[in-house]
């Protein structure tokens, strides 16, 4: 009981670095498919502006779904290429990284100039992964 009082509390930084390294861990033994990440970002409750910049992620990342430091996750190449403004990259960013499909270093350790590297990860299983319903006639 005693250790569990003095054991840190993981940051969300802690959880996000936690998250990159069993991604790039499972990397080697699960081959990454691009087809099957789209899907789930399709079928994601994600903003449109999160759908965008993560389709631009999978359309610039390696055949392992990982894209190295430096390069097109910056948030001012984004900008540009999705035509969006830069607080929106930003916050589709953290968005896709808190939904699980990215995977990034903990910014607080991150000591490079360049932006941090990303991983294409698919979410957890709690995630829905089906379309919401357009209400029809059934409903």
């Amino acid at each position: 009981m005693a250790d569990a009082l003095t054991r840190p509390i993981p940051t969300p930084g802690d959880l996000a670095a936690a998250a990159h390294r069993r991604a790039a861990a499972e990397a080697p033994g699960q081959r990454y498919d691009r087809r099957v990440w789209e899907q789930a970002v399709m079928a994601g409750d994600l903003h449109a502006n999160a759908r965008l910049v993560a389709l631009i992620l999978a359309h610039h990342a390696g055949d392992s779904g990982y894209l190295p430091a430096g390069n097109v996750q910056d948030a001012r190449n984004l900008t540009v290429e999705a035509g969006l403004r830069g607080r929106y990259v930003r916050l589709s960013l953290t968005q896709l990284e808190h939904d699980g499909y990215i995977a990034r270093p903990s910014i607080h350790g991150w000591d490079e100039p360049r932006p941090r590297p990303v991983t294409l990860t698919l979410p957890p299983a709690g995630v829905r992964r089906e379309p919401p319903s357009t209400g029809g006639a059934g409903e």
